[in-house]
C-alpha cells in the first residue's frame, strides 16, 4: 500500500530518536463514584421522590391535554402493562448485555434500557399509591416516546441477536397497548424535533456562508448557494408544521422531500475542496440522521455521503502530518510505537476509501470500518498530548469524521468509550442550573438568616465551582479515570448542598425544589455513562 508521505515522515522521526529512552507510563487507579453508594431519595416536597422519576421528564408534545378523558381509564390494566414492561425490560437487559460483550457500541443502549425500566417501576409505584393520572400522563407519554426511539435504534442495529429482537417485539406490543389505552398517535417527540430542525437551519446557514466566502467560487457555486438557501426554507417549513401540531404523515412527507433535496445537494457538493464546507456537510448529514430516528424512518446507507466522509477523513489525516512539526513528535513517549500506529491507521483509511470507491457491500464496509475505528482510536489517543494547537484541531476533525462514518453505517454508540461530545452539553446545562440555584439560595438566605447561612453559602460556592470545573474538564477530552474522580467530587459537593436545601421553608422552596430535580437528573445523566 502506498503511503509515501507518512513513510518519509516516519523515517525522518525514527532516524532522529534512535537513542530516545522510553519511560513507563503511570497507570491511574480506578476511583469509585460516590454516586454509586448514594441515591438522592428526596426532592424537596412532602411526598419524597427518587431520581430520575416521572416528574423529571418533559412532555413529549406541546400540549398537556391527553386525547382521552383520563378519569375513565382503569388504572389496573395500566399497572399490569407497566409491570409486564418492567419484567421484559429486565430480560432485555440480560440479553442485550450478552450482545454488548461482543459489540461494545451497544453499551449506550444498555444504559437506556436501565433508565426506561427504572422510570416504569416508579410509575407502577405511583399508580399503586393512588397518584393522580393527570399529573402522570406527560411522563407516561414521554416513556412511550423514549421506548419507541430505543426500539427503532435497536431494530436498525446490524449487530444484534435474534433473541434480543424478539424481546424488543414483545415490549413493542405492550407499548402499542398503552397507546390504544390513551388513544395516542405515533408518539413524536415534538420538542426534540423542533430542536433538531432549528439546529439544521443553523447548520445550513453556516454552509451557505462558507459557500459564499469560498475563494474558489464558480458559477456552479452560485447554483449551490441557491439550492442551500432553498433547503433551509424547507427545513423551516417543516419546523413550523411540527410547532403547529400537524399530523405525523404530513411531517414525514415534507421531510422526505427535504431528504431528496439534500441528497441532490450532497452530490453537487463533492467538487468543493473546502474543509469548512466538508465540516458543515458532515454536521448536516448527522442532524438529518437524528431526525430520521425521531420520525421512526428506516435508514439506509448514503453511499454519496460515505464517499465524501472517506475523502474528508484521508484529507484530514494528510493535513495532520503536514501541520505537525517533527520537533514536537520526537518528544512523545514510545515514539516508535506511535509511528507504527500512525502508519497502520493511514493504511486502514486508504483501504476503507478504496472499499467505498469500489461500492463494496455493507458487510464488507462494516468490517473495513472496524479497522478504521480500532486504529483511529489508538492514533487519536497517541497524539492527544501533542503540543500543537493546529494538530489538535485536525485530530478533532479526524475523530468527528470517524463518528460520522459510524452514524452513516448505522452503528450505535460512539467512537470513544465515553461520549464527551454529548456529555459536555450536559455539563454546560449543569453549570447553568448551578448558577441559577446559587441566585435562589442567596435570595432565600437573605430572608431567612439561619445560623448555618455562612456554611450553606460556602457549600453552594464549592458546588458551582465543581460544576464549572466539570464543564471545562469535558471540553479538554479527559480519560475515564479523570471523569470518575471529578464526578465523585461533584456528587459529594452536591450532597453537602442538598442537606441545606431541605431546610428551606420559605416560598423559595418550590422553585429551589424544581431546580434540585433538574440538577439530580443531570447528575444522573453525567454519571450513568461512567459506570461501565
Amino acid at each position: 500500500m502506498q503511503v509515501s508521505r507518512l513513510g518519509f515522515w516516519a523515517h525522518m522521526v525514527v532516524a532522529g530518536v534512535v537513542s530516545l529512552s522510553l519511560m513507563p507510563s503511570a497507570v491511574g487507579q480506578r476511583t469509585r463514584l460516590s454516586a454509586l453508594e448514594r441515591n438522592f431519595e428526596e426532592v424537596l416536597d412532602d411526598t419524597g421522590r427518587r431520581t430520575p422519576g416521572l416528574e423529571d421528564l418533559r412532555n413529549s408534545g406541546f400540549s398537556d391535554q391527553p386525547p382521552v378523558d383520563l378519569s375513565r381509564i382503569d388504572k389496573r390494566p395500566l399497572i399490569n402493562l407497566l409491570k409486564e414492561a418492567v419484567a421484559e425490560a429486565r430480560i432485555l437487559y440480560n440479553s442485550l448485555r450478552s450482545d454488548a460483550s461482543r459489540n461494545p457500541e451497544l453499551q449506550r443502549s444498555l444504559r437506556e434500557v436501565v433508565k426506561i425500566r427504572g422510570i416504569a417501576s416508579y410509575a407502577v409505584e405511583d399508580l399503586e399509591n393512588g397518584e393522580d393520572l393527570n399529573r402522570m400522563f406527560p411522563g407516561i407519554h414521554k416513556l412511550n416516546t423514549d421506548w419507541r426511539l430505543l426500539s427503532h435504534q435497536l431494530g436498525q442495529s446490524p449487530r444484534i441477536s435474534r433473541k434480543t429482537l424478539d424481546i424488543v417485539d414483545r415490549i413493542d406490543r405492550i407499548e402499542r397497548s398503552m397507546e390504544e389505552m390513551f388513544q395516542l398517535s405515533a408518539p413524536m417527540d415534538r420538542r426534540a424535533l423542533v430542536t433538531e430542525f432549528a439546529g439544521l437551519e443553523a447548520m445550513l446557514e453556516n454552509l451557505l456562508e462558507e459557500l459564499q466566502l469560498d475563494p474558489q467560487s464558480t458559477d456552479r457555486s452560485i447554483e449551490l448557494i441557491y439550492d442551500t438557501r432553498k433547503l433551509g426554507q424547507q427545513s423551516r417549513y417543516i419546523e413550523d408544521l411540527v410547532l403547529d401540531g400537524e399530523r405525523y404523515e404530513q411531517i414525514v412527507r415534507e421531510f422526505n422531500r427535504f431528504s431528496t433535496q439534500w441528497e441532490s445537494l450532497l452530490r453537487n457538493l463533492r467538487g468543493i475542496d473546502n474543509r469548512y464546507v466538508r465540516r458543515s456537510t458532515r454536521r448536516i448529514a448527522d442532524g438529518n440522521s437524528r431526525i430520521n430516528d425521531l420520525l421512526w424512518l428506516e435508514k439506509s446507507t448514503n453511499r454519496e455521503h460515505l464517499h465524501q466522509l472517506a475523502n474528508s477523513l484521508i484529507t484530514s489525516v494528510d493535513e495532520f502530518f503536514t501541520r505537525t512539526p517533527l520537533k514536537l513528535v520526537v518528544h512523545l513517549k514510545n515514539v516508535d510505537s506511535i509511528l507504527e500506529t500512525a502508519h497502520d491507521f493511514y493504511g486502514t483509511v486508504q483501504h476503507f476509501k478504496q472499499s467505498v470507491d469500489n461500492n463494496d457491500d455493507d458487510v464488507t464496509l462494516l468490517e473495513n470500518y472496524g479497522y478504521v475505528e480500532e486504529y483511529g482510536s489508538s492514533f487519536i489517543r497517541s497524539f492527544s498530548t501533542l503540543r500543537s494547537s493546529a494538530g489538535k484541531v485536525v485530530l478533532q476533525e479526524i475523530e468527528s469524521s470517524i463518528g460520522s462514518l459510524r452514524a452513516e453505517l448505522h452503528i450505535s454508540g460512539t467512537v470513544a468509550s465515553v461520549d464527551t461530545q454529548r456529555l459536555v452539553r450536559r455539563a454546560a446545562a449543569l453549570e447553568n442550573l448551578a448558577d441559577h440555584l446559587k441566585f435562589d439560595v442567596i435570595h432565600w438566605l437573605e430572608r431567612d438568616r439561619e445560623s448555618y447561612r455562612a456554611d450553606a453559602l460556602k457549600s453552594m460556592d464549592r458546588f458551582v465551582a465543581r460544576c464549572r470545573r466539570m464543564h471545562r474538564l469535558m471540553q479538554n477530552r479527559p480519560n475515564l479515570g479523570e471523569l470518575r474522580r471529578e464526578a465523585a467530587d461533584l456528587n459529594n459537593s452536591w450532597s453537602e448542598v442538598y442537606r441545606y436545601l431541605t431546610r428551606c421553608r420559605t416560598d423559595d422552596r418550590k422553585h429551589i425544589g424544581a431546580l434540585a430535580r433538574d440538577i439530580n437528573a443531570l447528575l444522573y445523566e453525567l454519571e450513568s455513562p461512567l459506570q461501565q
